[in-house]
């Protein structure tokens, strides 16, 4: 649902029902942070985006393949961030089984296609 209302860039009502989770005592899951996660990034949000993923300890998730892909594609997409691109590859060591495969998949990813010139093979992981 989070995703959605972001890929409609409805983002007070993913944020609103983000805080609904929290509110209600319940802990987010991996897959709810990398969505919301995604919201983020999407609009240029990247604090915010860095809040969601620094909070997962605190509730209790650890970070997967989903929220390293959301991340990274959308940070690397943007060309900006730097510096936080390689922490965040370096975290993939302690969150991701077989780091390094992980990130060369992903850079062989989002090469686009024989004839895809718009590059929209790689949509799968952009908000």
């Amino acid at each position: 649902m989070i995703m959605l209302l972001g890929r409609n860039k409805k983002i007070d009502m993913a944020e609103e029902l983000f805080s609904q989770v929290l509110e209600k005592g319940l802990k987010p899951d991996s897959r709810m942070c990398g969505e919301m996660i995604g919201v983020y990034l999407q609009v240029g949000m990247t604090e915010k985006a860095m809040e969601i993923y620094g909070s997962m300890k605190k509730w209790g998730c650890s970070p997967d393949k989903f929220t390293f892909t959301v991340l990274i594609t959308n940070l690397e997409r943007n060309g900006q961030h730097q510096q936080l691109l390689e922490s965040l590859k370096q975290d993939c060591l302690d969150h991701v089984e077989f780091p390094d495969k992980f990130l060369k998949q992903l850079q062989q990813d989002k090469l686009p296609v024989q004839g895809d010139v718009d590059g929209s093979c790689c949509s799968k992981y952009y908000y």
